[in-house]
């Protein structure tokens, strides 16, 4: 505590510092400020000290980091699920309109344009879809994928873009 106090006393600049300090076995977590008190000329006359215990801010910090380390983990694991059980990256063809197809890929990939996919079922609708993504700047974003035709017509646009208040029932917030 000396090394804390004496540099506000000598300077009359205030200090604050953590520290760790064991007692009975259980390991605390101290924050620790140091002000220095000034007479009327501005002269450091004394200083005023105050130790909080910042343990369980502490803990808590350290399951937050040990969760966004699994959720990063967790993340990693799905996407490679999703790459390999899609075959993502192996769309296979030598054709000229999927040649033609794949260097539009890359030309809205490269751009901020939306993009609206039509075909069949079973075209490739979504692999085209995940391979604009990973070809694009966000591709360290998520990918959703929605099943437009699921959502009633009448929530569809609710749905992608949100809504105000009041603009249908059960709209109760923005």
């Amino acid at each position: 505590m000396t090394a804390l106090k004496r540099p506000v006393l000598e300077t009359g600049q205030g200090r604050r510092e953590q520290f760790t300090v064991t007692a009975r076995g259980k390991t605390h977590h101290c924050d620790v400020t140091v002000e220095p008190l000034l007479d009327a000329a501005g002269a450091v006359e004394g200083i005023n000290c105050s130790c909080v215990d910042v343990t369980q801010l502490h803990e808590i910090t350290e399951q937050l980091r040990r969760a966004q380390e699994k959720l990063t983990e967790e993340k990693l694991y799905l996407e490679q699920e999703i790459h390999s059980e899609l075959g993502f990256g192996e769309i296979i063809g030598q054709s000229k309109a999927l040649r033609a197809v794949m260097e539009q890929v890359g030309h809205v990939a490269s751009s901020d344009a939306t993009v609206l996919l039509l075909g069949e079922t079973g075209t490739g609708k979504e692999l085209i879809a995940r391979a604009i993504h990973q070809k694009s700047t966000r591709k360290g974003s998520s990918f959703i994928k929605v099943n437009c035709a699921a959502i009633p017509s009448g929530l569809l646009e609710s749905e992608l873009f949100g809504h105000e208040r009041g603009s249908f029932t059960g709209a109760v917030s923005k």
